[in-house]
């Protein structure tokens, strides 16, 4: 990790990369990825803020990490409290309350989907990221057809074959293409199953 003291009242150590601005009263760190662990000194008179795709985080008299992954942003507070807002709730987080906030697009929920796979977590976990994904895409939005490709994977690695069919048929109604010839061939060997 690289320290940093960004003004006699906040240090931050990180892993990842991100951006500053605002003023050093009230400096903005722009997330992205990795680990962030910031100290708010509480007579430093510095209000900060740390921003994620899915985390909005306000903090005068802190230490805390921000970790921002496939999975989404997660925050544990060491010392003193956070005021956190995500996935559209607004909470003071203090230490021993930490908070994991989920993606808020769909093509956050694919990684989140890959990530949960290559962890080993359970076909249904993976499948109920993959649809919340899905929740989220628009008909015109590119992530969509990446998540109808991967759940068919799922609902054939669990048995549903009749499942991962319809899922198939939804693909190539779609429009997408990236993966069209893999979905059908796929397609193909499903129906060749009934």
């Amino acid at each position: 990790p690289t320290e940093r003291i960004f003004t006699a009242g906040l240090r931050f150590e990180y892993l990842g990369s991100g951006g500053v601005d605002g003023t050093m009263d009230a400096p903005r760190i722009r997330w992205e990825v990795g680990t962030l662990t910031v100290d708010v000194a509480p007579t430093g008179g510095v209000e900060l803020i740390v921003e994620t795709d899915e985390a909005h985080l306000t903090a005068s008299d802190a230490v805390f990490t921000v970790t921002r992954n496939a999975l989404g942003t997660t925050i544990e507070i060491g010392r003193g409290s956070v005021v956190a807002r995500c996935d559209g709730v607004r909470e003071n987080l203090i230490p021993g309350k930490g908070r994991a906030c989920l993606p808020v697009r769909a093509a956050g929920w694919i990684g989140r989907a890959e990530a949960l796979a290559a962890a080993g977590r359970p076909p249904e976990a993976v499948l109920e990221a993959i649809e919340s994904g899905l929740r989220l895409a628009g008909q015109d939005d590119p992530a969509r057809g990446e998540l109808l490709a991967q759940r068919i994977r799922v609902l054939v690695d669990l048995g549903k074959y009749a499942d991962a069919l319809s899922a198939a048929d939804d693909y190539l109604e779609s429009g997408a293409t990236s993966r069209e010839d893999e979905v059908r061939s796929l397609a193909e060997g499903l129906r060749a199953r009934r």
